[in-house]
C-alpha cells in the first residue's frame, strides 16, 4: 500500500527507503534512515521576473 505524503510520518517524508510508516506512528528512531539529497527535497519554484517595457 503506497501512503501519500500527508498520510506519511514526518521522518520516513526525508528517506529514501520505501518502509514509510503512517504519520500516527511514533519513530524515536531508524536503523535504517537514510536520508534524501537536499536537491531532490527543495521544491523549485521559477522566479517572476518583471516584463521589460512595462512602465511604473
Amino acid at each position: 500500500m503506497k501512503l501519500k505524503e500527508e498520510e506519511m510520518n514526518r521522518l520516513c517524508r526525508t528517506c529514501r527507503k520505501k518502509c514509510k510508516q503512517t504519520r500516527v506512528a511514533l519513530i524515536t528512531s531508524c536503523p535504517q534512515y537514510a536520508p534524501l539529497p537536499l536537491d531532490l527535497r527543495t521544491t523549485w519554484k521559477q522566479q517572476e521576473l518583471p516584463l521589460w517595457g512595462k512602465s511604473r
